[in-house]
């Protein structure tokens, strides 16, 4: 079988042309779709937002009704369901279906009164307005008038972790309020039956802990989105430099294969953009010798620094001050020593924790597991560094390459 040309894409989802295998996970989402709704993890630029727009789109192709909407910048129930109907508004030119009329008259009334407005910007506000005193009942109602459609109706929310996160650290509501967001949701899924497929880049276990409201999303199958398997990232490489017409032995594919450990479509694509502007400034063809050298000195340089800062900035975004100076020790240890125990994790935790307290320790663990800075070796019962890449840029990052 060929192997298509595949465009890059660093950073974007990838859509259209660009979108490269992950079948087996799109059969896996619409099988469970078929039954009930879905959480998607997956760490950050593992292409879960690109998986979630591809299974969207064949959605839409099949004769469904299905909206996309990014919520990280929500900050109260009533923008959620204010987005979810502008999306609604914007899939039908403008305008709504007639599901509309199976609202109750007062909340019909809103909705057109917002429809009204001149431009989106005072839709949003409007409804927003028009939706916050009641969000619960008029949310629910708009929801079975939804779900009372011939239509099949699938909402996918993507970055629905940060957007918790973001409630919690703005504090526009109290915990019990965000509790009572999160299981109206899981009534909203259990009642009406609407399916919703939940994505996230960052460990939504954490964030339900601290709020007690870990039961809120039982009702929802975890799919996992890993990296490539080993032919598959070998095609997905070879597609990438034949978007470019550059030609790439096999000695070189392995070569990269290696450099990064774990094949991630981001990291593969940094790589092989790097790689592409090394051969069009030098004229050289692909070696394993370039392959190393590029790695050294592009991607772990100041050329891709910008590709890598979040994973270091979101240690302090996303713990309080004490857990990110602790989770920080805890990772440059682990990359001087390359493989540590839990036992060791422990210990390299202790020395730092103003207070030991075995529980939090497990949760910034499964936390570094589940957004893919560290993995465990079942094999031999140690962890180390999920990527290569990362490890090299943290040694690099804090200077201990001694």
């Amino acid at each position: 079988m060929s192997i298509r040309p595949v465009p890059r894409v660093v950073g974007a989802p990838a859509v259209g042309n660009s979108f490269f295998d992950r079948e087996n996970l799109i059969r896996k989402i619409f099988h469970r779709l078929s039954s009930g709704s879905i959480l998607l993890v997956a760490p950050r630029r593992f292409g879960k937002t690109s998986i979630m727009l591809q299974a969207k789109g064949r959605l839409v192709a099949e004769g469904a009704l299905a909206i996309y909407l990014d919520v990280e910048w929500v900050s109260e129930p009533s923008d959620f369901i204010t987005e979810v109907l502008y999306k609604l508004r914007e899939n039908t030119g403008g305008r709504f279906s007639n599901w509309v009329q199976n609202l109750p008259k007062n909340l019909l009334t809103s909705i057109k009164k917002s429809v009204e407005s001149v431009d989106i910007r005072g839709f949003r506000l409007t409804l927003r307005k028009e939706l916050k005193d009641n969000w619960m009942e008029n949310g629910h109602d708009i929801f079975k008038a939804l779900k009372a459609m011939d239509q099949d109706f699938v909402l996918f929310v993507d970055e629905f972790p940060l957007m918790l996160h973001n409630i919690l650290v703005r504090r526009k509501l109290k915990p019990a309020e965000i509790r009572s967001f999160l299981y109206w949701l899981r009534s909203i899924r259990i009642e009406t039956n609407v399916k919703m497929v939940f994505g996230g880049s960052i460990g939504i276990g954490y964030i339900l802990q601290n709020l007690e409201a870990v039961a809120s999303i039982n009702d929802l199958e975890r799919i996992v989105v890993g990296p490539f398997d080993k032919k598959t990232a070998e095609d997905f490489i070879i597609s990438l430099f034949r978007s470019e017409n550059i030609e790439i032995r096999n000695d070189s594919v392995s070569k990269i294969l290696e450099m990064l450990r774990e094949p991630i479509p981001y990291f593969t694509q940094i790589m092989v953009s790097a790689l592409v502007s090394e051969v069009r400034s030098s004229g050289d063809k692909i070696s394993p010798k370039m392959v190393e050298n590029v790695y050294v000195k592009r991607v772990l340089g100041a050329e891709c620094k910008s590709y890598f800062e979040h994973y270091f900035q979101r240690l302090s975004i996303y713990y309080s001050p004490e857990e990110a100076n602790i989770v920080k020790k805890m990772l440059k240890e682990l990359a001087l020593k390359r493989e540590m125990s839990k036992t060791e994790l422990y210990r390299a935790y202790s020395m730092h924790a103003e207070r030991r307290n075995v529980e939090q320790f497990n949760h910034l663990v499964d936390d570094l597991e589940n957004d893919f800075y560290i993995r465990l070796d079942e094999t031999k019962n140690e962890y180390r560094f999920a990527t290569r890449v990362l490890q090299d840029l943290w040694l690099r990052r804090y200077e201990v390459l001694e």
